[in-house]
């Protein structure tokens, strides 16, 4: 924490061209973009960055993966209460038990394919990766009847790069117009977590979003 408010003057922060930025509401990309540009304000360098395969993070295979190990780690509940476990649980569950040997280990070469990617940008390119943390605001509840598709959606920018073992911050960078919270995603490489503390802090110290309260409706 030593370092925590020096000066991000130099540091290169990438912006993906593909994927992070695509299907994204209209508030979240604005927001996203404005806080990318504080930065530069600040010193940093935006660099705008070429993903090598944004068709398969297309494909969310990390999310597939996932409901795999879910699956597999709930088994015991699957075979003795299948009866007590919820509709969209056990829907999730179901979904994971479906995967068959061959699926999975297509997953775990997309994910080693994706950490050499992000190694490699981290190496030669960047210092900082910077995109949306979800490509829309919170959806209402009466919109979220189907929790698998409802967590793909909100999740798609943050499977992956959690699946990939990097440290990630989420920053308050605005509110849409209906007063909820947008969050910009700061992705640093492996074990430079004080590096990724100290661009969240310098875009924390030069605004107020964080200080932003989404106001209160009455149910």
């Amino acid at each position: 924490l030593s370092d925590l408010n020096a000066p991000i003057d130099g540091m290169r922060i990438g912006v993906p061209r593909q994927f992070f930025f695509d299907d994204v509401d209209q508030d979240v990309e604005a927001a996203v973009r404005a806080a990318a540009d504080r930065l530069a304000d600040l010193g940093a360098v935006l660099v705008p960055l070429d993903l090598a395969d944004p068709e398969t993070l297309k494909a969310h295979l990390s999310f597939q993966f996932v409901l795999a190990d879910v699956a597999d780690a709930n088994r015991h509940l699957l075979e003795r209460h299948r009866d007590a476990i919820g509709p969209q649980v056990l829907r999730r569950l179901e979904l994971g038990t479906a995967m068959s040997a061959m699926d999975y280990a297509r997953c775990i070469r997309a994910l080693q394919r994706w950490r050499m990617e992000l190694r490699d940008h981290f190496d030669r390119r960047i210092d900082i990766l910077l995109t949306p943390t979800t490509p829309v605001t919170a959806p209402l509840w009466d919109d979220a009847e189907d929790m698998v598709a409802t967590t793909r959606l909100v999740a798609r920018f943050t499977y992956d790069i959690g699946a990939a073992g990097v440290p990630a911050l989420t920053v308050p960078c605005g509110l849409d117009r209906s007063g909820l919270p947008i969050g910009l995603q700061l992705v640093a490489p492996w074990c430079a977590e004080a590096r990724l503390l100290r661009v969240g802090a310098a875009y924390q110290n030069a605004t107020d979003a964080h200080r932003n309260r989404p106001p209160l409706r009455a149910p």
